[in-house]
């Protein structure tokens, strides 16, 4: 669930990259934004696996990659249902992509998440559709998309600055989740430090004091809510005695750039997709025919917040039989290989999408029931999210 204003748990695991630290971590150089030559292609990934999509005259067509080698990935795009191969080299802020005997030079665009705009004192524009949002980095600052939000990062002001989801619904709302603070465990607590104040005809802005994982700290925050559903937290922190009036303009910079648009991704897409993201699908299945034998089965599809999966299979058939026949049985274990995931709304209803790397493509209708249980195509899968589960078999493998 996302968070709402300032109940902010996921700002204490963006908060371990170091408040005092200036956040520069290194970015993939194959994530972002590549155009020319009548060709735009947006990659997104890690760890070297890639998704993404093309827009060539006129048509989005989905795109899966992968590292093949130094400044080298190799991937899959996918044109009236065909899977067709491509290849792409990177040099510099050029990528040249060759598909289908052709051959496009592509130029990297500020898309936030480069190495361009910031340090050269320009601001980039960063579009997330998901959210329904685009804004501009602020001059000097550096963007990276997390898992949970933004982390921006700059070489000259000490601290963090954060560009989070927030599902508040009104101003009543964000008022009294700022007035609740952050406490949680390992020695975060923190407190209004003063009064909340109108920001623009939408948010409320408030100053905060305390301590964040045991250190001391001050915050700034501004809470805006989106017509169109999810809003956005604009939060600055570093320690006290480094706080400056560059902090509160970072900030205030970040959150007046903010225009909320209408997602073009599906609510029930987003919805399934913020569902299954980090978790490990389980299904077993069993079969037993008396003394003639049987069979049992499980399935994991592993969804990665990286943008892959991994998909497992491991069947134990054995056969027996009676006086003078064959007895025997057999394990088989192995994997169905990997590729990229997503999920998506056709006529109403949310679609799990895995786009294997072999260019086959895999669909299964997501449903669940009052209980919260999840379905695909109307078999029981068991959801399991939590990478230290005791139980070793239910831990998502996304390493």
């Amino acid at each position: 669930m996302r968070p709402s204003y300032f109940g902010l748990t996921v700002f204490l695991h963006l908060a371990c990259l170091s408040i005092p630290a200036t956040s520069q971590s290194s970015i993939d150089p194959f994530v972002g934004t590549f155009s020319g030559s009548g060709l735009t292609l947006t990659l997104t990934g890690q760890s070297g696996q890639y998704s993404g999509s093309a827009l060539f005259e006129g048509q989005t067509l989905p795109v899966s990659a992968q590292k093949g080698g130094p400044g080298l990935i190799s991937g899959f795009y996918v044109l009236q249902g065909e899977s067709l191969p491509f290849q792409a080299r990177l040099q510099g802020n050029t990528l040249t992509l060759m598909a289908a005997g052709e051959v496009y030079s592509l130029t990297r665009q500020a898309d936030g998440l480069s190495k361009g705009g910031a340090e050269t004192g320009q601001s980039d524009q960063v579009n997330n559709d998901e959210w329904g949002l685009r804004f501009t980095v602020p001059a000097g600052w550096r963007a990276r998309l997390t898992e949970s939000g933004y982390v921006l990062g700059s070489k000259t002001v000490r601290g963090i600055l954060l560009l989070l989801p927030n599902e508040a619904s009104s101003l009543e709302e964000i008022r009294s989740g700022a007035q609740e603070g952050i406490t949680e465990a390992g020695g975060t607590q923190l407190r209004l430090a003063g009064e909340l104040k109108p920001f623009g005809l939408n948010g409320l802005a408030a100053n905060y004091a305390g301590t964040l994982q045991g250190e001391k700290a001050r915050a700034y925050a501004i809470g805006l809510l989106s017509p169109h559903g999810v809003g956005a937290i604009v939060m600055v922190a570093v320690e006290p005695q480094s706080y400056t009036s560059e902090h509160t303009k970072a900030a205030e910079s970040l959150a007046r750039s903010i225009h909320f648009f209408k997602p073009p991704i599906s609510p029930i897409a987003l919805e399934w997709k913020q569902k299954l993201n980090g978790c490990r699908l389980s299904y077993f299945s069993r079969y037993s025919s008396g003394s003639s034998g049987g069979y049992t089965s499980e399935t994991t599809i592993d969804l990665c917040v990286q943008g892959f999966f991994r998909y497992g299979l491991n069947d134990e058939t054995v056969w027996n039989a009676g006086s003078g026949t064959m007895t025997g049985g057999y394990t088989m274990k192995y994997g169905k290989g990997s590729g990229t995931w997503r999920v998506i709304a056709q006529n109403g209803a949310p679609i799990l999408q895995l786009n294997y790397y072999d260019g086959k493509v895999a669909a299964y209708t997501l449903s669940s029931n009052e209980k919260g249980r999840t379905y695909l195509d109307g078999d029981r899968y068991l959801r399991t999210c939590d990478a230290n589960d005791q139980v070793v078999e239910a831990r998502p493998n996304c390493w």
